[in-house]
């Protein structure tokens, strides 16, 4: 018996999903799909930011006080 040798093809194609060329296809959803964006709350309310605000203050000034105090 005499081995043939067959070449094999070793290149793969694929079907092109999207195209190469920059363009982009989409789908626009009916309205009724569509999801509104959340609300956005802050964290924190203004009134809160502003008493952590002032009690870092008094923490500040009371350290202060304690220095002089030792001090004198």
């Amino acid at each position: 018996m005499s081995e043939v040798e067959q070449k094999e093809e070793k290149i793969i194609n694929f079907d092109p999903i999207l195209p190469d060329k920059g363009i982009l296809f989409y789908e626009e959803c009916p309205s009724e799909y569509e999801i509104e964006r959340p609300i956005l709350l802050p964290l924190k309310s203004s009134t809160q930011v502003r008493f952590e605000q002032l009690q870092q203050e008094a923490v500040r000034v009371w350290k202060e006080k304690q220095k002089t105090a030792k001090k004198n």
